[in-house]
């Protein structure tokens, strides 16, 4: 596997997993705050995968 390759494969993983995660605690939490910053968190996650695509 390249430099290449290996990069965005962790990229890809990174973004995923901060997506998800934004989006998890955005649904799970009961403050207005925290959840407004989950979902910005979600969306840089979002934006990195289409970045990535």
């Amino acid at each position: 596997m390249t430099a290449s390759g290996l990069f965005e494969l962790v990229a890809f993983g990174v973004c995923s997993f901060v997506a998800i995660a934004g989006g998890l605690g955005m649904t799970t939490t009961m403050s207005m705050f925290r959840s407004g910053i989950f979902l910005m968190a979600s969306f840089i996650g979002v934006a990195g995968l289409f970045i990535l695509l």
